[in-house]
């Protein structure tokens, strides 16, 4: 009887645990929330990935922290980068994109802050994949004062789309000042030529700042969360399917990392359309 009423009881914390993650999903679906938490979860598992990849596994064909389509590789000398390459894709795409927050800013009669701050996260964007494609699709190696600005104009990057952020999840400016300046920081002591990662630092530590606010306070809404959640998804696609073993592997084949961009700019511009029903802020149940 003791074994009994024990698999009963077992039985129906079984139960009790999957009425409430059943409850718990609807009750994020009702909050505006399901893609906010997509979102964090995927950025978490980039970052784990990102984190733990062996050096044995890095891909050739990721070239500081992008996945590059088109990109020759030369034994025994630099990687060349033709002019149709991910890169070029990347910058084109963005300067659309750029446009189209212009004018839907307009359309929409958003605020002048909102059409400025997408517009300037989006060419910024752009600029900085026009930049490798003119420089051979690789940083190169610098010293002295090239190297501190590079270093300036990467954390200034950085630090654009951290404040854009903290200040839409309307924290109150210290907290955004102070945010942004940890989120700088951390980015650009990961992304130094000796940590190995390039840049992808700055595609997990957004990922990962943008989701939590998503989580947690009335940033964006419930659009724009299930729609930020794709570039998070592609971000672990990228790391992942780049290379097949010494080859090109299908996601370098399709366009690489300009995908990324596609979707995290419809992300940005989905601000532009907000829900009928507003999200519940921070409500996480």
């Amino acid at each position: 009887d003791l074994n009994l009423n024990q698999c009963f009881t077992k039985e129906r914390h079984i139960i009790i645990i999957i009425f409430n993650m059943r409850f718990t999903v609807k009750d994020l679906i009702a909050n505006g929330q399901l893609g906010w938490v997509i979102s964090l979860v995927s950025s978490v598992i980039y970052l784990v990935r990102l984190l733990t990849t062996p050096t044995s596994l890095e891909c050739d064909y990721s070239s500081d922290g992008f996945c590059v389509t088109n990109l020759k590789l030369n034994p025994g000398s630099p990687s060349t980068c033709p002019h149709g390459n991910s890169h070029l894709w990347a910058w084109r795409e963005d300067a659309i994109f750029t446009v189209l927050a212009v004018v839907l800013g307009i359309m929409t009669q958003a605020k002048q802050t909102a059409i400025v701050s997408n517009v300037a996260v989006i060419l910024v964007h752009g600029l900085l994949h026009k930049y490798f494609d003119d420089a051979n699709c690789i940083i190169a190696e610098q010293k002295g004062l090239a190297l501190l600005f590079a270093n300036i104009a990467y954390a200034g990057f950085t630090a654009l789309l951290s404040y854009v952020a903290l200040n839409q999840a309307d924290l109150g400016k210290a907290l955004t000042v102070i945010g942004t300046i940890a989120v700088t920081l951390v980015t650009s002591h990961l992304s130094q030529p000796a940590q190995g990662y390039g840049v992808s630092p700055i595609f997990m530590t957004t990922q990962l700042l943008v989701s939590f606010l998503g989580v947690t306070t009335p940033l964006g809404n419930a659009k724009m969360g299930y729609l930020f959640a794709l570039p998070c998804i592609v971000s672990i696609i990228e790391l992942r399917f780049c290379c097949d073993g010494g080859d090109p592997g299908f996601f370098n084949k399709i366009g690489g990392h300009a995908w990324y961009d596609f979707f995290l700019h419809i992300a940005v511009l989905s601000s532009y359309f907000p829900d009928d029903k507003p999200k519940i802020e921070g409500k996480v149940e």
